[in-house]
């Protein structure tokens, strides 16, 4: 009996030391981690200007103690502002899991979506955030997670495309829709003796050929890591098919070693039919976990 009471003991203390959603006591002296993405060809504009967005930075988590944790579902606007936007805040730029420059706050961008709490920011180097090369951005300081971020080779592209060749046919995609899938992002993480390759695929169907909408998208994320071997293999994929309203896309925002444990986390934004979620991959017993999600802009 003892021993089994021991057992539950330990088992609600890991619960609570892993617990990623209470929000922490005091926000306002946090440490905050934000998603950084391009927004340039968008067609976004900030409504208090008319003005084009350029970069957009979005809360996706306070840090508290090396852990993620979920603001709370009501954030009051002019507080936050207050606490994390204001006096043109400076936060240091994450790259490829590393110091890499700085985001100054410009303005917020609340009204941008229903709901949300972005803000607009400039970048320096502008080159560390363009299309679809997104980056993190935040005010505690991180261990360098000791990889290079580089694009995928012409080698590296073409296993990404199989990999995600077999998860079309995994999902009765017929292989001549597959075949015409689109890159819409290749990322590899050149650690010391691995290298970590992140991909996003879309295959879309369209009404007629030549037509920039898509009426159905059938998108893979996936995460392959390169063996002792040199070969790739995944060691996660992700799929999603639908259209209008059931819309899903998953990208790579940037990785970050987050807890200190030495092995980087993955965090990923996932795109909806109005609104964004960001999730965060950590390695656990062998295998990514999706261990972290919180909503962001939308409607």
């Amino acid at each position: 009996m003892r021993y089994v009471l021991r057992m539950l003991a330990v088992a609600v203390v890991l619960l609570i030391e892993n617990l990623s959603v209470a929000a922490p006591t005091d926000a306002k002296n946090s440490n905050i981690l934000f998603a950084v993405r391009d927004y340039t060809h968008s067609g976004i504009t900030y409504s208090g200007a008319g003005e084009s967005i350029r970069t957009l930075v979005e809360p996706i988590a306070f840090i508290v103690d090396g852990h993620l944790v979920k603001p709370p579902d009501e954030v009051d606007a002019e507080t936050f502002a207050k606490s994390y936007y204001a006096n043109s805040r400076k936060y240091t730029l994450y790259s490829g899991g590393r110091s890499a420059g700085s985001i100054d706050i410009v303005k917020t961008a609340f009204d941008i979506q229903c709901e949300g709490l972005g803000a607009i920011a400039s970048v320096t180097p502008a080159d560390k955030v363009s299309g679809m090369r997104m980056a993190l951005a935040s005010d505690a300081v991180f261990p360098d997670a000791s990889y290079l971020r580089r694009a995928a080779t012409a080698m590296e592209r073409e296993v990404a495309v199989n990999l995600a060749m077999r998860v079309y046919s995994l999902n009765n995609v017929p292989p001549e829709l597959a075949a015409k899938l689109e890159v819409r992002n290749l990322t590899v993480f050149e650690g010391k003796t691995d290298s970590i390759l992140v991909g996003s695929l879309l295959v879309g169907e369209r009404k007629s050929e030549g037509d920039d909408d898509i009426t159905t998208g059938h998108a893979v994320f996936l995460i392959a890591e390169r063996g002792s071997d040199g070969k790739y293999e995944s060691t996660l994929t992700w799929f999603h098919s639908g259209s209008e309203s059931d819309w899903e896309t998953q990208d790579l925002v940037d990785i970050l070693n987050v807890d200190g444990s030495g092995s980087p986390q993955i965090i990923t934004q996932f795109g909806y039919y109005e609104s964004v979620e960001y999730h965060v991959y950590k390695r656990e017993r062998g295998q990514w976990q999706d261990v972290y999600q919180n909503s962001g802009a939308g409607c």
